[in-house]
């Protein structure tokens, strides 16, 4: 009896933790992961891991619009400061932004 309802409370709280993480790339960010590839150990053509993340970008669109956007405008945000531009000038920051954009490209890619 105590078997079952185990096996029920393990399942839902997979099913609650387990659910897909959506990365949202739009077409221009889906070009840069052709560049951020040189990070990720896979194997294929960058053509194809373009493809790839342009899917998920198709995902993040169709299935969170408003996190979408909330998200396009961070980013857009980030990139247009000027702590930006003089955090590249730091090896520590440099370091620390290769391993980001490895992790994003494994996940873009459903690694």
């Amino acid at each position: 009896m105590k078997k079952p309802f185990l096996l029920g409370i393990v399942l839902f709280a997979i099913s609650q933790t387990g659910k897909t993480e959506v990365l949202d790339i739009d077409s221009q960010m889906a070009d840069k992961i052709v560049s951020i590839c040189k990070f990720v150990k896979a194997k294929g053509h960058p053509e194809q891991l373009r493809l790839k993340g342009l899917a998920w970008c198709k995902v993040g669109v169709d299935y969170l619009p408003e996190e979408y956007k909330r998200q396009k405008q961070l980013v857009s945000h980030l990139y247009e400061s000027e702590n930006y531009k003089h955090l590249l000038q730091k090896n520590e920051f440099i370091s620390h932004l290769k391993k980001a954009r490895r992790r994003i490209a494994e996940i873009s890619l459903g690694m």
